[in-house]
């Protein structure tokens, strides 16, 4: 589906774990015709390939983003390749693999949340390997300690260094380890023999008891809890919007004690801003106030002149609304600007009148 999507060029990475397909856009150089029609944005593109990609693939996880690769990719809706915005939640408590199961739990009504495409967990990766559970009274009466069964198993598999050949001004690592025949399967490893301090000879197998077991790639703890970070791409411009549909998805979703939910450092900044924005607010009209009282040498004229702020801030919301754009960090900056503005014009009026 390249020419229907407006696929240019298509490259791909892979390695034994993962893989990566990534697509570049036409340009407005690449059409014929200014006139002509992209046939899709960028965001559409994604929304497109997400819904081809198969419901389930057993062992496997898929993402799919857009990233703003410079200018020239368009879309019919006039620029696409915006680039997509990422929000996240994380999870904690104690066992790891309780809170894997609500972790999971929770990332399929994440995903289901309006506006959000993709969602992937910190762990969603994990290691599949074969773990080795030692029979301690065997292993006790015939003298041999848990560390020195490991020592043996890692000299099997990866080997050990043993000393360095220096060669006129280099140094050479020397290695010992099995052939590369006698540590290609675990029946190699079942026949390793171990000598105790009472002399006693047994095979590994006689020792351990094999399993194999799927661990995570990597366990993140904070605050001393273990914690699962799930994180989701939208292309919304209304965070408020998802952060609203995350804290219902939150209040309704049952945790046992000791375990919890919490919004992402990206949607906690957004009421960071907002008492910032309020803080800066209230500073500034003081500060307007303070300045116009001087002025004026009075304190009535001061206050009429700010009353144009609220009456301000009304025209504020109804062109938000109208215009459907979310209430940002731009907004939030532009509101005071316009503080500034409106109290202007009311200082030379009141001038006037005066």
């Amino acid at each position: 589906r390249k020419e229907e999507l407006g696929i240019k060029h298509m490259f791909k990475r892979y390695d034994v774990r993962n893989g990566e397909l990534t697509l570049f856009l036409l340009k407005d150089e690449d059409m014929d015709s200014i006139l002509d029609p992209f046939p899709y944005t960028s965001e559409e593109v994604m929304d497109i390939i997400w819904y081809m990609l198969p419901e389930q693939a057993p062992g496997v996880t898929f993402t799919v983003s857009t990233e703003d690769m410079g200018n020239g990719v368009r879309g019919g809706g006039g620029g696409g390749g915006s680039g997509q915005k990422t929000v996240s939640v994380s999870l904690e408590g104690d066992e790891v693999d309780l809170l894997s199961g609500y972790a999971e739990q929770f990332k399929v009504a994440f995903e289901a949340l309006p506006g959000i495409t993709s969602t992937k967990m910190s762990t969603q990766r994990d290691e599949q390997e074969v773990q080795l559970k030692i029979d301690q009274d065997l292993a006790a009466s015939v003298g041999l300690d848990p560390m020195q069964i490991a020592q043996t198993v890692a000299f099997a598999i990866r080997g050990t260094q043993v000393s360095k050949i220096k060669r006129g001004m280099k140094e050479i690592i020397v290695w010992a380890q099995f052939e590369e025949g006698d540590r290609q399967s675990i029946a190699n490893l079942n026949n390793i023999t171990l000598t105790g301090s009472t002399g006693a000879q047994v095979t590994l197998n006689q020792l351990v008891t094999q399993t194999k077991a799927s661990t995570p790639m990597q366990i993140m703890r904070r605050n001393g809890k273990n914690f699962i970070a799930i994180t989701g791409n939208t292309a919304e411009t209304d965070l408020q919007g998802i952060r609203k549909d995350l804290y219902e998805l939150i209040d309704s979703f049952s945790l046992p004690l000791g375990y919890s939910i919490g919004l992402g450092d990206e949607l906690q900044n957004l009421d960071e801003e907002q008492q910032s924005f309020f803080s800066i607010l209230i500073m500034a009209i003081l500060l307007i106030f303070i300045v116009m009282s001087a002025l004026f040498e009075s304190c009535l004229l001061p206050l009429s002149i700010l009353t144009t702020v609220p009456l301000a801030f009304l025209g504020v919301s109804w062109i938000m609304f109208l215009t459907g754009k979310p209430m940002d960090t731009v907004a939030f900056i532009g509101c005071i600007l316009m503080v500034g503005v409106v109290v202007n014009n009311g200082i030379v009026i009141v001038d006037h009148i005066n």
